[in-house]
């Protein structure tokens, strides 16, 4: 009669030990799972501010060989949508100083760009200010230092 008490036990306790075993696999797996969509996220945030910024100097590029491409555009209004690194990525131009566009021929410009994909989007902006190219007589657009913002919906 004991030997089969035994028995009973022991497939109690391997019974017991399997189950806590797989309860901690099946746990690990959803951990596992909810960090890779983490690191998606994290991925697909690091795109939008890549093409963000991508957009920033594409902007001052333009703004450089055709600057009535940049000031002509509606201030504070996304416009200029194009495609970089399969997000959308749309530009806006402000005058910081005065809110003013146009109104100076030596003012600085926020350059504000929006990148954007599914539920993603993210907007970067810098302050651009004129430059006296006295070679080609001309004006150009340089980065004010420090200037690179996050900048919130």
């Amino acid at each position: 009669m004991t030997h089969h008490t035994r028995r009973g036990s022991v497939y109690i306790l391997v019974l017991g030990v399997t189950t806590l075993v797989m309860t901690i696999s099946v746990g690990t797996a959803l951990i596992t799972r909810a960090e890779l969509g983490s690191q998606k996220d994290t991925g697909e945030l690091l795109g939008a501010d890549a093409a963000a910024r991508s957009a920033l100097e594409l902007t001052l590029s333009v703004l450089n060989n055709a600057p009535t491409q940049i000031t002509s555009l509606t201030e504070r209004q996304l416009e200029l949508p194009t495609s970089i690194g399969g997000f959308v990525v749309a530009i806006a131009v402000t005058d910081p100083d005065d809110g003013i566009m146009n109104n100076a021929t030596n003012e600085r410009l926020k350059l504000i760009a929006m990148a954007e994909r599914g539920d993603i989007r993210q907007y970067r902006s810098i302050i651009v200010e004129p430059v006296i190219d006295s070679a080609a007589k001309s004006v150009k657009y340089r980065i004010i230092p420090g200037t690179y913002q996050i900048e919130i919906e």
